[in-house]
């Protein structure tokens, strides 16, 4: 069994700042992997709360904000310009759960890798791939 610390230390955050989550966003994945060992079932979650409220300071300003393990959705993303804040954000989500802290270590310094040419209006592309769970179990078969 693995967890991803860093996640599992801004979640867990989170709850203590902010409380429960407002709602939940769970990936599921399960891999099977054949090697000269044998095989091995690995099973992955990754629980990411989501919070509707606006950001915490210094980011408050902003339509929303993924936070690894959790994410801050601004009620007043419309009147800020924003369209379609959660999904933006989910997306980054997507991200960290594809690259994982690839994405973290270099957003700031390269967000055009990261971000859409529009970001407060489009979704940021994504692989649906889960590599990088909070919780990761191998199970040998």
């Amino acid at each position: 069994m693995g967890v991803d610390l860093i996640k599992a230390l801004t979640l867990l955050w989170a709850l203590v700042v902010y409380g429960l989550p407002d709602g939940w966003d769970v990936a599921l994945g399960a891999r099977l992997s054949l090697g000269l060992d044998g095989v091995v079932l690995e099973v992955g979650v990754d629980p990411v709360g989501i919070y509707r409220r606006p950001p915490p300071w210094p980011w408050d300003g902003l339509c929303g904000l993924d936070a690894l393990g959790m994410v801050f959705v601004n009620p007043n993303a419309a009147a800020l310009g924003c369209a379609d804040t959660l999904d933006h954000e989910l997306g980054h989500v997507w991200q960290y759960r594809a690259y994982g802290l690839a994405y973290a270590l270099t957003y700031h310094a390269y967000p055009g890798w990261w971000e859409p040419s529009r970001p407060w209006e489009e979704i940021p592309l994504a692989p649906r791939t889960l590599l990088y769970p909070l919780i990761r179990l191998t199970l040998p078969l």
